[in-house]
């Protein structure tokens, strides 16, 4: 959540100066001062890496969130309280840096989601109704307002227009619009009116595609990362032992 997220960026914040106000003193000679901000430091990069391994210990497996809080500890009982927080911090970083990555990929198909309308106008007996777009059948006509985004894909059947296409395609101009043309959802209608034959349903338009393929590349993995998972389940538990 946005507020997880945000707790996650003000203990890497904190982590960091910590730590930098810990090796200042200690440089300085303030050994008592720099040795608790550097204690401070370790502890407020650890929590979250600390509660991936409690969780991982919990489901009986070893991982990297395991490896670091061993290392940590260990650094702290030794009394190496800078390296224990240096390697503690970059360690958040890195963490924090993939959370902010797959966030922003989920932002990226939230906004393609908010392309296209909830609703549409649909021409039915001569009247006009505003229903769903989920309610709207193949073959049905819509009524395209001046300045309204297109719900769903169709074929112009009456009028003419410009259509910004550029959320779809990346089109930089204007596209004009007659009948016969083909229409997408989430592209934007100019200043003429359309009525618009619709060929797809919502889960078959060309943005629901587009929305398919970004969230399938964002749980696909890397074949390094699956390398390297494969190996980390070897590796782990030796360096450990």
């Amino acid at each position: 959540s946005d507020r997880a997220a945000t707790w996650r960026q003000r203990l890497v914040i904190a982590s960091g100066a910590a730590l930098a106000g810990g090796l200042a003193a200690s440089a300085l000679g303030y050994r008592e001062v720099g040795g608790r901000k550097l204690l401070a430091s370790a502890i407020a990069g650890g929590l979250y890496p600390a509660r991936r391994a409690i969780s991982a210990i919990r489901s009986r497996t070893v991982d990297i969130n395991v490896l670091m809080v061993i290392a940590v500890a260990g650094a702290l009982a030794i009394g190496e309280w800078g390296e224990a927080a240096s390697v503690v911090f970059l360690f958040a970083i890195a963490q924090w840096l993939e959370v902010r990555t797959m966030e922003r990929a989920r932002q990226a198909i939230r906004a393609l989601i908010d392309l296209a309308p909830q609703e549409a106008l649909v021409k039915r007996h001569g009247h006009e109704h505003r229903v769903k777009v989920d309610e709207v059948a193949v073959g049905e006509e819509i009524i395209i307002r001046p300045g309204d985004k297109i719900p769903l894909d169709g074929t112009v059947v009456a009028g003419q227009s410009d259509v910004n296409e550029a959320p779809i395609t990346g089109e930089s101009l204007p596209v004009d619009k007659a009948p016969g043309h083909a229409i997408y959802a989430g592209t934007i209608n100019g200043r003429g009116a359309l009525e618009i034959r619709i060929t797809r349903l919502r889960r078959d338009t060309r943005l629901a595609r587009i929305i398919h393929l970004v969230e399938a590349a964002q749980a696909q993995r890397a074949p390094v990362q699956t390398f390297v998972d494969r190996f980390a389940r070897t590796y782990t538990p030796a360096v450990i032992a």
